[in-house]
């Protein structure tokens, strides 16, 4: 709650001086990786937390949202990691570095949403 309203003005600042500017989410390997997910909320349920008091993708929801009130494309990497089959090979076993096949699929992901942005961006300034 403290982070989002400096967060905001940031990203309107960087959209107001930068046409091309995009963000890009990259996620915490408790955001991809399910028996990461499920030791992180063991340790929170052990140290008293209940369930509702935490959200792995609250900060990336309103980050996205936040994104779309000032106009910045942004692509959230989460869906794109944890709808592989095997996410658990995507992330390294002990850091937040992305494997070689991690770093492939978010290389494609940031390509093709690039691709796309550019697509729109000719079609809005296609003559009619």
């Amino acid at each position: 709650r403290q982070f989002l309203p400096t967060f905001t003005k940031l990203l309107a600042k960087i959209r107001s001086q930068s046409e091309g500017a995009v963000l890009v989410i990259l996620p915490m390997r408790q955001q991809v990786n399910p028996s990461d997910q499920r030791a992180a909320r063991q340790k929170l349920q052990d140290s008293g937390h209940g369930e509702e008091q935490f959200d792995f993708f609250a900060l990336n929801r309103e980050i996205t949202r936040v994104c779309g009130e000032v106009g910045l494309p942004c692509l959230d990497l989460v869906p794109v990691l944890s709808g592989d089959p095997q996410p658990e090979e995507l992330v390294q076993p002990k850091d937040q570095n992305l494997t070689a096949r991690g770093t492939e699929l978010v290389s494609r992901a940031i390509f093709n949403f690039l691709k796309n942005l550019q697509k729109k961006a000719n079609q809005a300034a296609a003559p009619r």
